[in-house]
């Protein structure tokens, strides 16, 4: 037999007696690595666990609980058992949206023919009381967040849910606050160059229906063109600096010195059985990078 044909066989025999038990112990260190103080993201939503979670049989996650609390007003507060906070969410809704239709009934009431006049002063309290709306809404969101309870600091999902909520608080909650300046300030240019090209939009558009002069269409179409580039470079950094939250937020924990080292010894590998599909005994080397 030709010397290289031999180590060919020497090499697939080694393997056969030591792969069932490498990969035991692959299995092994993953379910201890990461089952014991890692949260499951393989699901990020499911029904039957988020009502059961409402009802307080099982644990849920705080991604799962702010997707369902966004559609079930006041979730987040039943699981964490804060009952007495929902009289204040639905009276405060109530009240808002309440008045917030009433007076915009009131304002449609005063105006004349063809839309025009009416009462603004009913107008802004509509508006306002809208405006109330919403932000009670987006209060019961940020309590649940921060009244969630979890063992492990900074919690990603909180962070990303901080960030999505209000930009910038998520990175404060990582301990990155230098970064708050730089989304913040991009974020507002964003919305200034947004506002102001579609005023400009808006005029020549007004001004070419007039006339319409070819000049106007010109400036109309450029200023939309400015203001939806404006638009998606705003939304561009708003994802941005979430997914900077999350990413950092799971990095917290991360290893980062200078030991760079490559250690190489033999080894014989025992697998745990409740891990293994083949239990078996195996000789190998066991490697362990260090960066």
């Amino acid at each position: 037999m030709r010397p290289g044909l031999s180590h060919i066989l020497f090499l697939a025999v080694a393997l056969a007696v030591t792969a069932p038990g490498a990969y035991a112990q692959f299995r092994e260190e993953k379910v201890q690595d990461y089952g014991t103080d890692k949260q499951d993201t393989t699901k990020i939503f499911s029904i039957k666990e988020y009502f059961a979670g409402l009802s307080h049989k099982q644990e849920i996650t705080l991604g799962s609980a702010t997707i369902g609390s966004t559609f079930i007003i006041g979730g987040m507060q039943i699981y964490e058992r804060k009952m007495w906070k929902l009289p204040v969410i639905y009276g405060g809704l109530a009240t808002t949206l309440g008045c917030g239709i009433g007076f915009n009934v009131a304002y449609k009431n005063t105006l004349g023919e063809g839309g025009s006049g009416g009462n603004r002063k009913f107008k802004d309290i509509s508006t306002g009381m809208f405006i109330g709306a919403g932000a009670i809404y987006w209060a019961t969101l940020m309590d649940g967040a921060i009244c969630y309870k979890s063992d492990i600091k900074p919690l990603p999902a909180r962070s990303t849910v901080f960030s999505l909520l209000c930009p910038g608080l998520g990175q404060i909650y990582n301990g990155e606050a230098w970064k708050v300046p730089i989304y913040v300030g991009a974020i507002g240019t964003g919305v200034y160059f947004t506002t102001y090209f579609n005023r400009q939009y808006v005029r020549y558009h007004d001004r070419y229906i007039e006339s319409q002069d070819s000049n106007s269409k010109y400036y109309r179409d450029n200023y939309r063109r400015y203001r939806d580039y404006a638009i998606l470079v705003t939304a561009a950094v708003y994802v941005l600096q979430i997914i900077d939250a999350n990413v950092f937020a799971f990095m917290q924990d991360f290893d980062v010195n200078d030991d760079i080292s490559l250690n190489v010894s033999p080894t014989v590998i025992v697998p745990d059985t409740q891990f293994a599909l083949h239990p078996s005994t195996g000789l190998g080397l066991r490697m362990g990078l260090t960066f």
